[in-house]
C-alpha cells in the first residue's frame, strides 16, 4: 500500500530507550558490523483538531498502541509533538521488515479512524523508512542527533 510523503521527523535518543511498554515483541535486525539495529519506520502525521492535543496523545498511548501490538512484525513506537506547531503530532511505528512497514497501513484501519475521528482535523500522509538506530546510550551516542 502507498501513503503521501511527510515532511520531516526527528529523535534523539535509541529507540525504546525510557519507551518502557511502546516495545513490541519483535526485535530489530542487528548489524554486527556496525553499532546500529535496523528497523523500519512508518512515519504518519496527524493534525490534532483544536484543543485535542493531548487527548489524542492519550489515545494514541493507549487503546492504538494496544491494536499495533496486535500487528504483524510491530517493534515499537515513538510519538513526536511539534515545537512550533503543537497540533502536528508525528507518530513513527517500527517494524521488523521493510514489507511490514509497508504494507500496514495501520492509521487507515477502521478501528484507528474509529478512535481518532473526533480527535484529528487530517492525516496529512505517511512514508516508510529504512532506519538505523544506535544499539546503546554510552557519551559517544548521546551526542548524535539522528534526524530521520
Amino acid at each position: 500500500m502507498n501513503c503521501n510523503a511527510v515532511e520531516d521527523a526527528g529523535t534523539h535518543e535509541r529507540f525504546g530507550v525510557g519507551l518502557g511498554s511502546w516495545m513490541g515483541e519483535a526485535a530489530p535486525d542487528m548489524d554486527m558490523n556496525t553499532r546500529f539495529l535496523k528497523f523500519n519506520a512508518r512515519a504518519v502525521e496527524f493534525v490534532a483538531k483544536p484543543g485535542k492535543v493531548q487527548e489524542l496523545r492519550d489515545c494514541f498511548c493507549g487503546e492504538i498502541l494496544e491494536y499495533l501490538k496486535t500487528q504483524r512484525g510491530f517493534a515499537g513506537v515513538a510519538m513526536l509533538t511539534s515545537h512550533k506547531e503543537p497540533r502536528r503530532i508525528l507518530i513513527m511505528s517500527m517494524w521488523k521488515t521493510a514489507r511490514d512497514a509497508t504494507d500496514n497501513c495501520w492509521e487507515r484501519t477502521r478501528v484507528v479512524r474509529r478512535l481518532m475521528a473526533p480527535l484529528v482535523d487530517v492525516c496529512s500522509g505517511a512514508q516508510t523508512y529504512e532506519t538505523l538506530l544506535p544499539r546503546s546510550l554510552d557519551a559517544e551516542t548521546q551526542l548524535i542527533d539522528m534526524q530521520v
